[in-house]
Parts: C-alpha cells; structure tokens; sequence
C-alpha cells in the first residue's frame, strides 16, 4: 500500500483516510478528556501556553521583522506598526491572564478533589 501518495491525491479514497484520522482523533480525545480527572484544566493550559502566541503573537513579530527598517516609511505601515504592536500585547496578556486563570482553576481543583469525585461517581455510574 503506497499511502505517501494519498497525503497530497484528491481522490474519494484519501478524503476518506482523512475524515476517518480526523474522527478518530476526536474519538480518542473524548475517551480520554472524560476517562482522566481534571484532563480539562491540563488542556486549557496547554492551550493557554499556544493558542495566543500562535495565531497573534507570531504574527505580529513577524510582520516587525519583514518590515524591519521600514516601520514608518508611510502613514500605512505606521498604521500596521499599531496594529501588530496591539496584537504583540494582546497575545502577552491573553496568555498570562490565561495561565494564570488556568492554573488556579487546577489548583481548586485539588484543593476540593473535584476531579477524583468526578472519577468515582463516573465509575460507579458505569456498574
């Protein structure tokens, strides 16, 4: 079976492959969120830690970098240094403001043993 070609084919085949990864990826995920106590709190700050500086932060740097020496050549680039600079903070506080919010979420959480109890009565609840 020669599937390095069905990465990049437009076939019903590879559409299939991928739709099926796909599903069970979520599949998988859904079994383990509700399988492992407090599995929440740990993926919102791995998300926390990412998502901001992935979609804003790394933007915004490198839009400083390719414009480097040209930051206030006309009133557009100007405008776009605000901007990006704006997107640069944003991701700054949504991280820690994120973190922070996180991690104390998960620090409740042990304090009051709220994921265990959710393990034990999904256990019992299962037989």
């Amino acid at each position: 079976m020669n599937l390095t070609k069905e990465i990049t084919a437009n076939t019903v085949r590879s559409w299939a492959i991928w739709i099926g990864i796909g599903i069970a990826f979520w599949v998988i995920s859904f079994i383990i969120s509700n399988a492992i106590p407090i599995f929440d709190s740990i993926v919102s700050i791995s998300s926390c830690a990412t998502y901001s500086w992935t979609t804003w932060g790394i933007a915004g740097f490198l839009w400083l970098h390719l414009n480097k020496g040209s930051w206030f050549s006309t009133w557009k680039k100007r405008g776009l240094l605000c901007l990006n600079v704006l997107l640069i903070v944003l991701s700054l506080f949504m991280n820690s403001a994120g973190l922070w919010a996180s991690i104390s979420e998960l620090l409740d959480a042990f304090k009051t043993g709220s994921g265990h109890m959710r393990l034990e009565e999904g256990l019992k609840e299962m037989g």
